[in-house]
């Protein structure tokens, strides 16, 4: 089963470039803001969160576990962030600091798409969201559009 994964995978020049071009990104957010607080390894943090903005967003629900898997097993060290915690605080810290229509559920879907827009338009990363019918793709444009509203934003982001 991995030999056969591993056969099948390959990676772009482009999608490394993607990498760095987040990863940079995320550090200079993350040092300069300190959303986690002081004592938490940024650079890591921001390896982890731009590896699955290139990488695990774009694969379906069981290769998904098999990433999440695999990049939660860590190195180990006491105190360590994991790939699922990294990732999902940094969908519900951009989820949170959206104004969402009333009514509208954050789905896991929802946020993932929320953020892929929000961090792919600032970093000028080319997206293409695909899904189902009903997968949040065009009410989660519609609800990043709608947030960005210049100097009157409530994301700092947005301005």
């Amino acid at each position: 089963e991995e030999a056969k994964i591993a056969s099948h995978s390959c990676v772009s020049q482009r999608d490394i470039q993607r990498v760095f071009t987040l990863l940079k990104w995320l550090v200079k957010g993350y040092t300069s803001k300190k959303p986690y607080g002081d004592r938490t390894d940024y650079h890591r943090r921001a390896v982890l969160v731009a590896l699955g903005i290139v990488y695990y967003m774009r694969l379906n629900t069981k290769y998904r576990e098999t990433y999440k898997d695999r990049m939660d097993k860590g190195s180990g060290l006491p105190n360590e962030v994991r790939f699922s915690q990294a990732f999902n605080d940094e969908l519900n810290r951009y989820i949170d600091k959206v104004e969402l229509p009333q009514g509208i559920a954050k789905t896991q879907a929802l946020k993932e798409n929320i953020f892929a827009t929000i961090v792919c338009t600032v970093t000028r990363i080319p997206l293409i969201i695909v899904g189902a019918p009903g997968s949040s793709k065009t009410l989660s444009f519609n609800i990043t559009v709608a947030n960005l509203k210049g100097q009157e934003s409530k994301m700092p982001l947005f301005r």
